[in-house]
């Protein structure tokens, strides 16, 4: 079977509390084989690699891999970017999707 090709797509919670952990998710499907990695990479930050992503098979070996971004809730993340990139064999060049964050906690 030849490598296909992941989609992507992200979406972020609205933090209103500083006990949330969960900023925002990315998930990746329709590829195969399931070998793939993610990273993240807050504005103004380091990129930085999601060692427990949640790889599944959705049937004939097409993956999906859903990832979350967990980190400290801080009101200074109100309206950065967060980027979610991924790297498969499929791909000349790693994909990325951005989701813009909203922190509403003090």
């Amino acid at each position: 079977m030849p490598p296909s090709r992941p989609i992507i797509e992200t979406s972020s919670n609205v933090i209103e509390s500083k006990e949330v952990n969960a900023i925002a998710n990315c998930t990746t499907f329709g590829f195969s084989p399931g070998d793939i990695t993610v990273s993240w990479t807050l504005q103004g930050g380091t990129s930085q690699p999601d060692i427990n992503p949640v790889l599944t098979d959705s049937g004939n070996k097409i993956f999906k891999m859903t990832s979350n971004y967990v980190g400290s809730v801080d009101r200074a993340l109100d309206g950065k970017n967060l980027t979610c990139t991924i790297s498969h064999m499929s791909l000349k060049e790693p994909i990325s999707e951005v989701v813009l964050l909203t922190v509403l906690c003090k």
